[in-house]
């Protein structure tokens, strides 16, 4: 099997997908004291004061501890914090009293993609997927986490599904042309990345050169 040098890697932030973020405009529960210091956790983060906002976080979740949105935005400071297993507690929490929470989801899966627990991320990406079908960040990162166990079928599913979405986003060829190489589709492989080099991607130039030649 070939070895390629890189998938596109967009983690944090694709089409308009954002991915791992505080939860600033979830409606709360009506419980005041809690609201209130929801509130001020995410102020404090905002001005860059994590353990203050983690405070406020604690004090929310203490008044109202069905509060999803706050154990989101706690677990959310812990990941910022390096606090991987901390915050995937706090986000399981979140999806346990609300199980739409598509963001608690997706933060849950950057916080185990930290710790390489990609069947994890998978799980949540998936849960994502089945929330918004057309989640183009869950979908690539989905992908990625699958080549990263070796189920490349699996990815070149996901990318596939990817280009349907967004056509126009050389990312998507891009990677797919990779997993195709991967899987010896040397001509397919090859046509993805001439479709994503003319969709303004110069990351692929390298790969043209070396395989398609």
């Amino acid at each position: 099997m070939i070895k390629l040098p890189f998938l596109i890697l967009l983690f944090f932030m694709l089409s308009g997908d954002v991915f791992c973020q505080m939860d600033t405009v979830k409606t709360i529960s009506g419980n005041n004291i809690a609201d209130q210091f929801n509130t001020k956790g995410i102020a404090n983060y905002k001005a860059g004061n994590y353990k203050d906002a983690l405070k406020s976080f604690d004090a929310a979740i203490h008044s109202n501890s069905k509060l999803a949105v706050a154990y989101n935005n706690r677990g959310y400071i812990k990941y910022l914090s390096r606090d991987f297993y901390g915050a995937i507690g706090d986000l399981r929490k979140a999806t346990s009293i609300d199980k739409k929470y598509t963001l608690a989801y997706i933060n849950s899966s950057n916080a185990k993609y930290a710790i390489l627990d990609y069947d994890g991320v998978i799980d949540d990406l998936t849960n994502v997927i089945a929330l918004d079908p057309t989640s183009l960040a869950a979908y690539n990162i989905r992908g990625i986490a699958k080549k990263n166990l070796k189920d490349y079928n699996g990815a070149l599913a996901d990318f596939t599904k990817c280009i349907e979405i967004d056509p126009k986003n050389a990312t998507y060829p891009l990677n797919r042309g990779s997993i195709q190489m991967m899987l010896g589709y040397k001509h397919s492989a090859c046509m993805d990345w001439g479709k994503a080099k003319q969709l303004g991607s110069t990351e692929v130039d390298d790969l043209i050169n070396q395989y398609c030649k």
